[in-house]
Formats: structure tokens, C-alpha cells, sequence
């Protein structure tokens, strides 16, 4: 008789794992088969005793323990996946099941069910794992480059018969990268994502079980473990777009895959890159400190820019009377070239609706969500009708026929450039031209994107205007143009500069012959650094602040949030302060302070860059309630 202690491998996040007795072992590290609330899962075998070793824990337990009839295990992974989701967990303090969880996705957990295990095929797999620490490798390139080393090095390992494997952070990456760099290895290589279908996804499932032949695997972080069920072993694993905000999950677990592949690979064997057109500052930073090698020269001066046109919107010659102007004559002559030319162009808007924000003329109140008082965006119907005020950060929605709240004046100026005022500007302006539009609102679904990237393309006369979501989306094209530059800077946060460096970069590399940028700032320095493309400028300044300031990667943050009534998360928020006291943390409202009736308050604690997480501290975080969101390493601390 043995107890077995179980980390359910499910969504709901149990903290501590499940207690069962079963008449067989099962080791360590191991994935098995149980019950809970009378469903299947899978749960991680993390302590497997004698039944007379644990007797006198079981009966002062106050719970009863379950019984598993029959040890069915399920070796998807080997173990060095399993402790790099281990490690992972304790890093970003998650339940281990939990992180276990997002390493299988529901229709892959699915298949390895009914499909069942072959031991032998696990001891062959685990046994051919190599185990030799390598270096962790960077490849800063354009695009174009990068996807010519792709090739040389998926040539190489299947020449010597090894696997490479290619991780991207969004569905739409994936499928880029497999039209690139398939070519004469079709039969050889499998994408996983979740918009595949389940046709295509058993297809691909039952390649890379079955296959003896060395594969191509590229996949979206969530499919990634999968890579790890290969027959041969991957000797390559790259990590494409690394700069990427997407390799964070969207749902309300707070880890980074990039930190669970980089131990993985290290921990494999495998030769592992980071890949993007500009690295992470923090990457480049650990560069710096010998912690990573150059795979080529690293380019810090990109050769696909287009020639670049700064427009300066201040000049006279953009300016109405009484009235602000939009699209500069600049612009207007762009895209009227383009059309008579019959080739495409593309209008990038940082923001969506009409104006990301408006005030009163009379007494300068910003009019605010009634709910979370964050600032509403004035929006246009699609049938025309009345505009209205809608809050992007609850979702509550109203009518933009109203006087100030303050002062009842009715005297409401919009400030900011959004994406419908750059498209109702342009109904004004060229009103027989056809207008696409591709944003997270009004396509929201793969066949909405298509049908205005189908419209798009068989209409002449057209021009299609997005947001940083249509980017990743729209193919080549020969023109395009930043309706607004300065409104990239809308929100104050650290790491505002280097996306802001991304968005231009990857608009510049979709475009192929001419870049217009409309700005109120056309000596900003982080504009000339783009256009002329003195990308080591940036790093260096970049490097320097975060430094004096003492930003990541000289520091790592810990945020944590509340929410609720504003006075008892204050009173809740006091008390965990006088906790960490010893940590200096500092507590202040969040950027948007309100969110649908309930106050938000952060607390933020700083502490030496990626040092091991105090036991002591880790403890207090991991204990506290499912109130408190604790944020390891956050992308933002607003």
C-alpha cells in the first residue's frame, strides 16, 4: 500500500496537491491518471511513501483520501520538461499543477488519453535526451536574415538526422514562418497552434509520435511540450520575436514562457537562440555581461528601411484655419500616387475609436467612464448613427450627447488621433476611395480580418487603416504611413520607448518602397534613432536610464494588486505593508484607479535583478488570498 501525493494538472489552481493510496507505486515526476469531482485529469506524482510511513499524518488529516484503482501513466514529456515547469512554477509562485496545465493544451491532453503510452517509446525518448549544458546563443537580424539562417541551420541538423524546433509567440507568426521556411521539407514539418482544426492538429500529432525521420516542428509557447515527444530529440530550438509582449499569457496566470524554454533547452541539451530584430533591452544588457553569445554579429542598423519621410504637422503648410488637420498635403499625395499607381498603402493609428480622450473647453475635465473613471473613447457607429462614449478598460458603453459633468458646458473637445477619425477624415478627403479598416474591434475574428485583407486587395482604389493588431496581419506593401507618431507616447510606462521601437521596425520591414510619419515632434530623438536607424544609440541611452533609475533588468519588480472597495483594500493593502515592511515596498493607485465600480490599488516591490525569490518573502506572496494578484517580472507597473 503506497500514498501518493498528487498536483492536479487542471485549470483551477489547487495550492497544495491531493492526497491518494493506491496498491501500486508510481515514481517520482511521473504523469498519471486520476479522479477529481468525478472527472479524468492528469495529475503529477510529486511523493509516492509506504502507507506506514505517512499512517499517523492520514489520521489527523481532515480529509478523506481517495483511492486510485489503477495507475495508468502518461509520459508526454521527459523530465526535464517537467522540473523546467517545476522551476517555473516557484519562480512566478504558481501551483505546480497549474503550470503543468498550460503545458497541455485541452485537445492535446485529449489525444494523449485515448491514444495511451508506449513505455518503451518513453524509455527510448528519454534515454536519447541529451544532457549536455550549452550556451544560450542570440541572433539579432532583419527578418529576411534571420529566415535565411533558419534555413542553413534546418539543413544542418537534417543532415546529421536532428530535429529543430522554432517557438513564436502568436498564431499568425507561426503560420508566417511555415510559408517561409517549409519549402522542401513540407513532409517533415508540423505547426501546432490553436486555430488549427482537429483534423489538422491529429495529423500533426500523429507525425511527430510516429515519425522516425527528423522534424520541423513550429508552434505557439502553449504547444511547445510537445516538441519534447519527438522521436529524435531537437539539438535546435529558437525563440523567435523575443522582444514579443505575447509570450505572456492573457488569462490571469502570471508567468513568461520564454523562461520556461531557456531552462528546458539548457537543461536538454539543446543549442537554444533568442531571435528578433532588436532584442529585449534585458537581453542585450546580459549580453553585455558575457551571459549570452553572439550567433553572427549582432546588427544594430537594419537594412530593410524604406526611404522615410518625416512630416512635421506644426509647419504652416499642414494647418487649417480653426481647425485641426489630420492628414497632412504629404499624406494626401501619398496616397493619391499610390492609387494612381494601383499599389497598396496602409495607414497605421496607435489608437481606436474616434479620439482616445476628450475634455471640456471651458474647465479642462477629462469626461470619464461612469464606472471605472478612466477615460472614455468617443465612437462612430458603422450605420452612422449617433456617436458614443465607450471605456476600454470595462466595456460600459453611452451616449456622447451630454454637456460637461463638471461645469455643464457643452464645449467638449476630442484630443488624439483615432483610428475612425483617421477614417472618417479620409471619407472627407478622397471620397471615392474604398476604406478597410482592421483593428480589435471591428475584426475581431480570423474571417473578419480576411474579408477586409481580401477587400483590400481586390479593390484598386483602397487603402486599408489598422492599429498594431492589423500589422502582424497585412502582407508587403509598397506605401505607408504613422498617422499620428506622438501618440505612441499615450501611456507612461518604462518600456513605452522600446515598443514604440518595435511597432516602427515592423512597419518598416512590411514596407517596401516609402514610410511617412506625421509628428508634432520631429526632433524627438527616439525618431531619429528609427528612421536612420542607429539602433545601438537607443540601447546605450536606454541601458543608461533604466540604470540611473533603477529599472529592469538592474532590478526585478514584484507588483501586486487589489481590488474592491476602496476602503477596505486600503486597510488590507496597510497591513501587507507593514508585512513586507523589510522589502520597502512602495503602494499607489493604478493608472486607471477604477475599473467596473471597484478601486485598484499596486503595491511594488523591487529587489536585486534575478536573485532567487526570498523563502521568506516567496512564503508571504504564495500564502496570500485569490484577492491579491502578485505579478513576478511585470510588463508594466501602471
Amino acid at each position: 500500500m503506497f500514498t501518493l501525493s498528487i498536483s492536479p494538472i487542471t485549470k483551477f489552481q489547487f495550492k497544495e496537491p491531493l492526497t491518494y493510496w493506491s496498491t501500486e507505486t508510481a515514481p517520482v515526476g511521473s504523469i498519471i491518471e486520476v479522479t477529481i469531482r468525478n472527472k479524468k485529469e492528469l495529475g503529477l506524482v510529486v511523493a509516492c511513501a509506504p502507507l506506514e510511513e505517512s499512517k499517523l499524518e492520514l489520521k489527523k488529516s481532515t480529509f478523506q483520501t481517495k483511492k486510485i484503482k489503477e495507475i495508468k501513466q502518461v509520459f508526454p514529456y521527459n523530465s526535464n520538461l517537467i522540473n523546467a515547469a517545476i522551476g517555473t512554477a516557484q519562480k512566478y509562485l504558481m501551483p505546480e499543477g497549474a503550470m503543468l496545465d498550460e503545458l497541455i493544451p485541452t485537445e492535446a491532453k485529449n489525444w494523449m488519453l485515448n491514444r495511451g503510452v508506449d513505455t518503451q517509446e518513453k524509455n527510448k525518448s528519454e534515454s536519447t535526451t541529451p544532457s549536455k549544458h550549452r550556451e544560450t546563443f542570440l541572433l539579432q537580424q532583419s527578418l529576411a536574415d534571420r529566415l535565411g539562417t533558419y534555413r542553413s541551420i534546418i539543413r544542418e541538423e537534417f543532415a546529421k538526422g536532428e530535429s529543430v524546433v522554432i517557438v513564436a509567440p502568436t498564431i499568425q507568426s507561426v503560420i508566417n514562418l511555415q510559408k517561409e521556411i517549409q519549402r522542401g521539407v513540407e513532409a517533415y514539418t508540423a505547426s501546432f497552434h490553436s486555430g488549427l482544426t482537429k483534423k489538422e492538429l491529429s495529423k500533426n500529432l500523429d507525425l511527430i509520435s510516429s515519425s522516425t525521420h527528423a522534424l520541423l516542428i513550429i508552434t505557439t509557447p502553449s504547444f511547445f511540450a510537445l516538441s519534447t515527444h519527438l522521436n529524435r530529440h531537437p539539438t535546435v530550438i529558437i525563440l523567435e520575436e523575443e522582444s514579443s509582449r505575447n509570450w505572456k499569457p492573457v488569462s490571469g496566470k502570471q508567468f513568461d514562457w520564454r523562461h520556461l524554454i531557456t531552462v528546458y533547452s539548457n537543461a536538454s541539451g539543446a543549442k537554444f537562440l533568442f531571435a528578433d530584430t532588436l532584442l529585449r533591452v534585458e537581453t542585450l544588457h546580459r549580453h553585455d555581461e558575457g551571459e549570452y553569445i553572439e550567433l553572427n554579429p549582432l546588427v544594430f542598423r537594419p537594412q530593410e528601411r524604406p526611404e522615410t519621410t518625416i512630416v512635421d504637422m506644426n509647419d504652416p503648410l499642414h494647418k487649417k484655419p480653426d481647425e485641426f488637420r489630420i492628414l497632412s498635403l504629404d499624406l494626401l499625395s501619398l496616397i493619391k500616387f499610390a492609387i494612381h499607381k494601383k499599389k497598396k498603402i496602409f495607414l497605421y493609428a496607435s489608437r481606436k475609436g474616434l479620439a482616445p480622450q476628450t475634455t471640456c473647453g471651458h474647465c479642462g475635465k477629462t469626461v470619464e467612464c461612469d464606472d471605472c473613471k478612466a477615460p472614455v473613447v468617443l465612437h462612430q457607429p458603422k450605420d452612422g448613427g449617433d456617436r458614443y462614449f465607450l471605456c476600454h478598460h470595462c466595456g460600459k458603453k453611452r451616449t456622447a450627447l451630454e454637456a460637461c459633468r463638471n461645469c455643464n458646458s457643452w464645449k467638449l473637445v476630442t484630443l488624439g488621433i483615432g483610428i475612425d477619425t483617421v477614417v472618417a477624415e479620409l471619407e472627407k478627403e478622397l471620397p471615392k476611395v474604398k476604406i478597410f479598416k482592421i483593428d480589435r474591434e471591428s475584426t475581431k475574428t480570423e474571417k473578419q480580418i480576411e474579408k477586409a485583407l481580401d477587400g483590400w486587395r481586390k479593390h484598386e482604389s483602397s487603402i486599408l487603416v489598422g492599429t498594431e493588431f492589423a500589422i502582424q496581419h497585412i502582407p508587403s506593401v509598397e506605401f505607408a504611413s504613422v498617422v499620428s507618431f506622438d501618440s505612441l507616447f499615450s501611456i507612461p510606462d518604462f518600456r513605452a520607448p522600446e515598443r514604440i521601437v518595435h511597432i516602427l521596425l515592423d512597419l518598416m520591414h512590411k514596407t517596401k518602397e516609402h514610410l511617412l510619419i506625421q509628428t508634432r515632434q520631429k526632433d524627438q530623438t527616439l525618431l531619429q534613432e528609427i528612421t536612420k536607424g542607429t539602433l545601438a544609440d537607443f540601447y546605450s541611452r536606454e541601458i543608461k536610464l533604466r540604470e540611473e533609475l533603477s529599472y529592469p533588468p538592474f532590478r526585478t519588480f514584484i507588483k501586486i494588486s487589489l481590488k474592491g472597495d476602496r476602503s477596505s483594500i486600503s486597510q488590507e493593502m496597510s497591513k501587507l505593508h507593514e508585512v513586507l515592511l523589510e522589502w520597502n515596498p512602495e503602494v499607489f493607485p493604478a493608472f486607471v484607479p477604477t475599473v467596473g465600480g471597484k478601486s485598484i490599488l499596486h503595491m511594488l516591490i523591487s529587489i536585486p535583478p534575478r536573485s532567487t525569490l526570498d523563502t521568506k518573502l516567496a512564503q508571504i506572496l504564495y500564502a496570500l488570498g485569490p484577492q491579491f494578484e502578485v505579478t513576478i517580472e511585470p510588463e508594466s507597473v501602471l
